[in-house]
């Protein structure tokens, strides 16, 4: 009789728990899919940065009178960034072998090389030692291991900004005949004064240089007086690279008395560029490609500054 009871005792308790299981599993459940989707969405929305050997280079970054390659990797190890965006005249010379043993020594890769071709030209004659530097470029980019190039594309002026605007479109239409060639994808910016700096502007390029991508400079954009994040969403399924600067319009004074409407770069988080915005928009959007870091004024370092701006950009994507 005591063991008939004792096994009844335990089947009734064992009972009880079963049910407690089925009742409470969902909740542990929910639970769990609630960390894991928190987990997920912190890896999403997760940025890849990359520095830029122009914020450091335009404040004397150099070692023996060189551009100091080593000490600007040192700061991306400290901070986790992997990605470099080599600028062509950061150095003097470029050895992009050199360039591609020190990164990698660093656990770091190239992203981007930009580049300063003379394609703003009238005629094909003219334009044929700016795709001579194309075909450099080319080879460089190779072997620095990328798979982007950016042409910084400015204005003359001597020509009005349509002439400009011809002559680029002509030249990069013959540029990317040969990057394509090259498996490169080929890119351009927003530049301030610059005839190709609105997003109208851009697009038309688009359309009339198939294949060709964009880098979203949110800086540029604000200094020629249109909305970052409308620049952003009319150009977004195109815009495969990111140049984060800010800025802030304000009235200088002049000597007589008077004032004009002036421009200050500032570090992101410091003017008046809403990067949360554009942020979000990015994130929503999957955005997949690189984010550099670019300063260009001298409040602080280039090491304090870039770290600065991606604590700035990582809290937003917090709160995103």
């Amino acid at each position: 009789m005591r063991t008939t009871s004792k096994i009844n005792y335990y089947r009734y308790y064992g009972v009880i728990v079963v049910i407690a299981g089925i009742m409470f599993a969902p909740f542990l459940l929910q639970e769990t899919y609630s960390q894991q989707g928190k987990a997920a969405s912190m890896q999403a929305n997760k940025m890849k940065f990359a520095l830029m050997t122009y914020t450091f280079a335009r404040q004397d970054w150099k070692k023996d009178g060189n551009f100091d390659l080593q000490k600007m990797c040192k700061v991306g190890q400290e901070l986790g960034v992997e990605g470099v965006d080599i600028v062509s005249h950061s150095f003097s010379p470029l050895d992009p072998d050199s360039i591609r043993k020190v990164l990698e020594a660093h656990g770091q890769k190239v992203v981007c090389y930009t580049f300063f071709p003379p394609l703003n030209k009238p005629t094909k004659a003219e334009r044929e030692a700016g795709i001579e530097e194309v075909k450099k470029a080319i080879e460089i980019a190779k072997r620095l291991g990328t798979d982007k190039v950016m042409i910084h594309t400015p204005g003359n002026s001597g020509m009005t900004d349509e002439e400009c605007r011809v002559n680029w479109i002509n030249g990069l239409q013959e540029a990317i005949v040969l990057t394509n060639a090259a498996g490169l994808t080929l890119t351009i910016e927003s530049i301030r004064h610059s005839p190709l700096s609105t997003s109208a502007e851009m697009l038309r390029v688009v359309r009339e240089v198939p294949g060709i991508k964009l880098v979203f400079d949110a800086g540029n954009v604000f200094a020629m007086g249109e909305d970052p994040l409308a620049f952003y969403n009319a150009c977004r399924e195109h815009i495969v690279h990111a140049h984060f600067k800010d800025g802030r319009w304000y009235d200088k004074a002049n000597t007589n008395g008077s004032t004009r409407r002036d421009f200050s770069n500032e570090l992101i988080g410091e003017g008046d560029i809403n990067f949360a915005e554009c942020i979000k928009a990015m994130v929503k959007d999957g955005y997949k490609g690189y984010i550099d870091i670019e300063y260009e004024s001298n409040k602080y370092t280039p090491d304090v500054a870039n770290q600065k701006a991606i604590e700035y950009i990582n809290n937003i994507l917090k709160i995103n």
